[in-house]
């Protein structure tokens, strides 16, 4: 990934909540130090890497991996990032009538303008996917995502567990329906439910009990020893169950059930005879 993205919102209108723009950066290369100054939004900070300083007029609090911070607007503050351990963050800025409404549900204000909400990998995924994975964004992306972020630091684990339960339930629903495509990969699954592809394995393993490259295998397997029974050639059944390389299928075929393709084909023909 790049250094940094930034997206703004000019023009702003005046509404209950009214995103102002949103963001990515590290400072692997580079440290930021700056003097303290005021902004005229909310901007909400999410570290997902190395450690930093925020200064809020005459105090200072630590920061580090998993923190999400607030800077205040029309507030002297100032964010540093360690030297030997530099941050990487998200943010998205935000203004609005009902502003301090999300601050509220965030957990955040100026007298505690720091939080480690529990759901770091939806929270992480949900910036990853606002930042990286739309070509096209907009304000309406932009506040789903600030919405979403909100109601995960609200919901805690209870919510990231019924989401890890969601993702796998999609996960399973999208392999059953593009099982035949020779090239499905776990990156193809996690893009359509917009999480890492890290994050999708790391889930589907904790809720299955299994990795999804095994369901996986384990359904097109079951889906070839069906289309056997019905009288498809090994071939056939190797095509249509998205494998291309038949001796790769009968080999898998033959450590899932012990025996052959080729001899479930024989067992229906010794039935039919």
């Amino acid at each position: 990934m790049k250094d940094y993205k930034y997206c703004f919102f000019p023009n702003k209108k005046e509404g209950d909540v009214v995103v102002v723009g949103y963001g990515y950066e590290t400072f692997e290369n580079k440290q930021s130090f700056s003097l303290l100054h005021k902004i005229s939004h909310y901007s909400v900070h999410y570290v997902i890497k190395g450690e930093g300083t925020l200064f809020i007029e005459d105090k200072a609090y630590p920061l580090k991996k998993g923190a999400m911070f607030l800077c205040p607007k029309n507030t002297l503050m100032a964010y540093h990032t360690s030297k030997e351990n530099p941050y990487t963050y998200y943010w998205i800025n935000f203004t609005g009538d009902k502003a301090e409404e999300i601050l509220g549900a965030l957990k955040l204000s100026i007298n505690s303008p720091v939080n480690y909400p529990e759901n770091a990998e939806d929270i992480k995924s949900t910036f990853f996917n606002l930042v990286w994975e739309n070509d096209k964004t907009s304000e309406y992306l932009t506040l789903s995502a600030l919405y979403k972020i909100t109601h995960l630091v609200q919901n805690k684990n209870t919510l990231a567990l019924s989401t890890s339960k969601t993702y796998c339930d999609k996960a399973i629903e999208y392999i059953k329906l593009n099982y035949k495509n020779y090239d499905l990969k776990i990156s193809h699954i996690a893009s359509t439910l917009h999480v890492t592809p890290q994050y999708l394995s790391k889930v589907f393993s904790l809720e299955r009990g299994e990795s999804i490259v095994s369901y996986l295998i384990s359904y097109r397997m079951n889906v070839a020893r069906e289309l056997l029974l019905g009288g498809k050639t090994v071939t056939e059944a190797c095509f249509e169950c998205g494998y291309v390389d038949l001796s790769n299928f009968s080999k898998t075929y033959k450590k899932t059930f012990g025996i052959a393709p080729s001899e479930t084909l024989n067992e229906v023909t010794k039935i039919k005879e």
